[in-house]
């Protein structure tokens, strides 16, 4: 009898544990169900340019992989993800993060993290070639309103004058005639208006006449500078150098073992990339062949930093460093770390959940 009212306190015991267990995650499920007040609502969308619907099945279906672990990685909160049924390949996310992690979510969402290495032209080797295609552009001036000459001495004036007509001659765009891969600076809110003239039919004619074709690229993060004695948002243009027939980067981020945050000798963050032993092999052949000229290394079309080369790189490591805070850093290393997305996605619509 005693042996009998022992299995029955026990038997009493488990099933009190296991109600308390299922009221526990009763709870948690309530306090992670979406949507609640407060909490953000993406819906991404695929671009499913050039693939066959069987191809886009895939594509989505990869995507919806990668995404899924960008976030489970970077632990910016808890999220929610499933597929809008029917039309467009889309995603509907539900996120639960802090407000001032919501700009670091949306960027673990869209950017495509593709890595690649590339050769660059100086800006003494275009300079001549890019002031004739300033010069003989055919869009109107453009430069912001100016400060009152009548209001400056006369030393200054002059001096305002020149930098003025400057300014509109090269459509905001200043040139960089020296051996490095910058090959001007413009202000931030130039940059759409620039692209304009640099990629125009005229510009391509002129450019044609290089012994390698020229890619642009604009600087990942802009510096404050002054200009005109007015402190702007500068951003540096870069010239790659397309070597290869098929137009591709002689090496990309399929090499990427593994890639982590850190410091550089100045203590600062950077991401410490390590390559495999092929793309240390290519990346040896790739600095080997560009001593003393620049490396340009690209994410998504953005150059991140362009090393000057001082000896052949054989062990297939390298750091990013730069004008970059230690969240950034950790985002660009965990995107590194994971697949790069097959194709470009974008935010359809952003809104806060009232």
């Amino acid at each position: 009898m005693r042996k009998l009212y022992f299995y029955f306190c026990m038997a009493c015991m488990v099933a009190f544990l296991a109600a308390c267990g299922n009221h526990s995650k009763s709870d948690k499920a309530d306090e992670d169900a979406f949507p609640q007040k407060g909490d953000i609502k993406v819906v991404l969308e695929m671009d499913k340019t050039g693939l066959t619907p069987e191809k886009v099945d895939a594509a989505f279906d990869i995507t919806e992989r990668i995404l899924f672990m960008r976030l489970d990685s970077a632990k910016l909160g808890i999220y929610s993800m499933e597929r809008v049924e029917g039309g467009e390949p889309r995603l509907l996310i539900y996120a639960r993060c802090k407000a001032k992690d919501r700009q670091r979510l949306l960027r673990q969402l869209t950017m495509r993290s593709q890595l690649e290495f590339w050769e660059t032209y100086n800006g003494d080797e275009l300079y001549s070639i890019l002031q004739s295609i300033i010069d003989n552009s055919q869009l109107a001036p453009h430069v912001e309103a100016q400060v009152p000459l009548d209001s400056l001495n006369e030393m200054d004036r002059a001096i305002m004058e020149h930098e003025q007509q400057v300014e509109e001659r090269n459509h905001g765009f200043h040139f960089m005639n020296m051996h490095m891969p910058v090959v001007g600076v413009a202000d931030v809110r130039d940059t759409a208006y620039i692209n304009q003239m640099i990629y125009s039919e005229h510009a391509k004619q002129v450019l044609s006449s290089l012994p390698w074709e020229v890619r642009f690229a604009w600087g990942a993060k802009p510096s404050n500078q002054y200009d005109n004695n007015k402190q702007k948002e500068m951003l540096e243009l870069y010239a790659l150098k397309v070597t290869d027939p098929s137009g591709r980067a002689p090496l990309d981020g399929s090499f990427i073992v593994n890639a982590k945050s850190t410091v550089d000798y100045n203590h600062s963050p950077a991401v410490s990339i390590n390559m495999d032993t092929q793309g240390a092999r290519t990346f040896a052949e790739i600095t080997r062949s560009n001593l003393h000229r620049a490396i340009a290394l690209v994410i998504d079309d953005v150059v991140y930093v362009a090393p000057t080369i001082q000896s052949e790189i054989t062990n297939g490591a390298i750091q990013i460093s730069g004008n970059f805070t230690q969240e950034e850093i950790d985002d660009l290393a965990n995107l590194l770390n994971m697949r790069t997305l097959p194709v470009d996605v974008r935010i359809i619509s952003y809104e806060e959940v009232e």
